[in-house]
Order: structure tokens, then sequence, then C-alpha cells
């Protein structure tokens, strides 16, 4: 429980500045942001982008904390292709991606998500093929974990982290890795440095 506080705590830092994120309105479009202001907004948006509005009422959502204009200014009138622009994650964040130079948006729905810090529910894999990730708590090898998901700590494949690893030693896809660490991920494996190992805190 008292995790799950630290979590909340996190999400209401990360708008105020933490992390390489600027909630300032000024730092971006001119557009009213913040808690509740997408109530006029979204659903409009939604009319039309019916898989993007359903993403913005999950449990994790940029909504949390701005309206679609933060990051898509409108440039023509609705209907007309390429009506708005797309901000890059880039402009709010400045954590190292993992493996290096890999887009945001492969792991994270920027829209919004059922999995904690909006990751997707289907992962692109090296392979070409996908993954389904299950991860609902920010925690290690923990039910809906990080490292693994699902009812047990057998439970293999579902994590965001083992459901792309096969060369690792640690949390394989396949549940073959030696035994590792079931503590939260992020204490050695900071995503401000990609997930690279040592001892954050």
């Amino acid at each position: 429980m008292k995790r799950l506080g630290f979590f909340a705590v996190l999400v209401v830092l990360a708008g105020a500045g933490m992390w390489g994120v600027h909630a300032d309105p000024g730092s971006g479009p001119t557009q009213p942001t913040g808690v509740g202001s997408d109530l006029t907004v979204a659903p409009a948006c939604g009319a039309c982008h019916l898989g993007i509005g359903a993403d913005w009422t999950q449990p994790t959502s940029h909504a949390l904390l701005f309206d679609c204009n933060r990051c898509h200014e409108v440039l023509t009138p609705v209907g007309i292709a390429g009506h708005v622009t797309s901000t890059t994650c880039a402009e709010c964040h400045s954590e190292t991606t993992h493996p290096a130079g890999t887009a945001c948006t492969v792991c994270h729905d920027p829209h919004g998500s059922s999995n904690a810090f909006l990751l997707r529910r289907q992962i692109a894999l090296p392979d070409g093929t996908s993954g389904s990730v299950t991860m609902t708590a920010p925690e290690g090898a923990s039910a809906q974990g990080l490292a693994r998901s699902g009812g047990t700590d057998t439970t293999l494949g579902g994590g965001a982290c083992e459901v792309c690893h096969t060369k690792t030693q640690y949390y394989t896809a396949d549940g073959k890795g030696k035994p590792h660490s079931t503590e939260w991920c992020m204490r050695c494996h900071a995503h401000a440095v990609g997930f690279a190992a040592g001892e954050v805190y």
C-alpha cells in the first residue's frame, strides 16, 4: 500500500517538473493545460480518434496533467488530414531510452494505457513479433510488476522487462534466466539512464 501511495506522489511530482518534465504551459502550445482542462477538448477529439479517445480515459494517461492541445496544436480545421502538430516526447522528457536510440513510443503509449507508466499492452519486439505486457504495479518481480506479471512470480513473459529479454542473464522471456532480485527494478535500474545497472539510492 505504501508503494502505491509513493507511485501516486511520483505522478503528481512529474507534472511539477521532476525528471525533466515541464508542466509550464509556456514551454509548449499556449492552450490551457492541467487536470480537468480536457473536459471539452478530449471528447471532441475522441469523436474522430476513437482508439486514442479510449486510451485517454485509461488509469494512466497524460490526461492526469494535460489536455490534447498540450501536445497537438490545431493548425487547420478539424477533419482535414494533418490538422494538428505532434509534439515529441523529448520536448518534456529527458530520460535515456533502452536500448539506446529506441523511440519512447515503442514501449509507451503517450495517450494512455491500462498498464502503469503508460506502458503499451503490446510491445513490438526486436525480432519483428510483439509481446503482451501486463504491468499494473511499480514493483519488481511481484504480481503485475515490472519484471514479471501474473498471479505468481513463476508467470513468464508478461512483464515489461522480460518480454524483450532473450540474451540477458536474468528474467528472460522463456523463464530460464538465473535467479535475481525481486525488489523494485528502479532501485538499481533507473529509467533516466536507460536502465543501466547500478544502485541509484
